[in-house]
């Protein structure tokens, strides 16, 4: 008789039990969908912002 291999579930944290198959893909689409995410952000060439600030400094304020 082939052993089944087992993967820890968090439906009963006190003994190992088989994940199904339903939730091995769901981990794997998850997983995937949050690295391409890590991925496009690390990519993405963000424009700055184009518009000017102008801000009076009192000359109170100045440190000498």
């Amino acid at each position: 008789m082939r052993r089944q291999r087992r993967l820890w579930t968090f439906e009963n944290p006190n003994r190992f039990q088989p994940m199904s198959t339903t939730s091995k893909v769901l981990t794997i689409l998850i997983l995937l969908i949050l690295g391409g995410g890590v991925i496009f952000l690390a990519a993405w060439d963000m424009p700055p912002p184009s518009q000017k600030v102008e801000k009076v400094i009192p000359n109170d304020k100045i440190l000498r």
